[in-house]
């Protein structure tokens, strides 16, 4: 069965009671083919990420990259230009491909683009970032004065500059992005990408396929439906350092890394959260680590947000409870667990 075949149709109902009626609507598709009628292609597919960031599903993908601000469109970097570049007030960095294709040659053509995008912007500082976003074409060509990165993201709400700026040159310098290709006629198939992977050592990111459908419900009006395809969850490719100008890739150990995962598979959400854990209780992540490891054995899950970790019970019946969450100032609930368990949490 076709990936176009899959789903039945997407339906605008009026309501649920008797009589109401349920609307057909049309699947409006992208195109690249200037012959056809391209109102949808792929400068349109980027104007739509910046004007809505919320079509891209990062909460599922990544929650520390939630809320996204959009910063520019076709920023260059050595190897081309990223198609949209989006931030984090907690400075986090998102590059965005918004591509059209049909096969999958392309398709790992455009992964291999987007990773080589990142590193090029991991040799950057905050200086040469700020430099490349002054150089692109605002989407308002009337404004043509230059925007401060910083500028972009507190005008959503006050931020603390030094430590925005902190924290964007530390992002650049581990190469730590979410990488997002984004576009319509995705197909599946994505075996064997993780191999491909592989060869990406010193970038620290995550990389998720995301198709976007879009349905008219009437003219000028839009439903726009996101579905993540697939996301790699280890991010472990490397550490990334400057040693008197010249980069270096190494892998990751102990004494390199701040926080020890032992080896888990991680994501940047979880590494991000365990940063801000160690902030204010140095040294607790390995028994973290261990109390999580227990946990396992009675169907228990970590759900990790970029503050917050959620513990997840999922019972014989398929039902999943939440236990209690742990965050930087202590433990909430945790109800029905001994008071070993207990005893090991407040430890961690």
């Amino acid at each position: 069965m076709s990936p176009q075949t899959q789903y039945g149709h997407t339906l605008f109902l009026d309501g649920f009671q008797l009589g109401s009626s349920a609307k057909k609507l049309n699947r409006l598709h992208f195109s690249k083919d200037a012959s056809e009628n391209a109102l949808f292609d792929e400068a349109w597919l980027q104007r739509l990420v910046m004007a809505h960031p919320s079509v891209l599903p990062v909460d599922q993908i990544e929650p520390a990259f939630s809320p996204l601000i959009p910063v520019c469109i076709e920023l260059p970097v050595s190897s081309g230009s990223v198609d949209n570049l989006l931030v984090t007030p907690a400075g986090n960095l998102a590059l965005i491909e918004c591509k059209l294709w049909r096969n999958p040659e392309a398709r790992r053509k455009v992964v291999a683009q987007i990773i080589d995008y990142a590193k090029d912007m991991a040799t950057w500082t905050y200086e040469k970032l700020q430099d490349a976003i002054n150089r692109t074409t605002p989407l308002d060509e009337s404004d043509n004065s230059t925007r401060r990165l910083y500028e972009l993201v507190s005008a959503n709400g006050e931020i603390d500059e030094a430590s925005f700026h902190d924290a964007v040159s530390r992002n650049l310098k581990r190469g730590r992005f979410l990488l997002l290709i984004v576009g319509d006629g995705i197909h599946e198939g994505v075996e064997g990408m993780a191999e491909f992977l592989q060869r990406y050592a010193g970038i620290h990111f995550t990389l998720a396929l995301v198709e976007l459908a879009l349905f008219e419900v009437s003219p000028e009006r839009y439903i726009a439906q996101p579905r993540i395809l697939t996301r790699t969850t280890n991010i472990d490719r490397g550490i990334v350092t400057l040693d008197e100008g010249r980069i270096v890739i190494r892998p990751p150990s102990v004494e390199t890394s701040s926080v020890s995962n032992g080896g888990r598979p991680t994501t940047i959400t979880r590494e991000y959260y365990f940063e801000q854990l160690e902030k204010g209780f140095p040294g607790v992540s390995d028994n973290l680590n261990a109390f999580l490891d227990d946990l396992a054995d009675y169907d228990v899950s970590p759900e990790f947000g970029t503050d917050c970790l959620i513990l997840r019970w999922r019972t014989d019946d398929g039902r999943n409870w939440n236990l209690g969450t742990i965050n930087s100032h202590g433990m909430d609930g945790l109800p029905g667990f001994a008071s070993e368990e207990r005893r090991i949490a407040r430890r961690a």
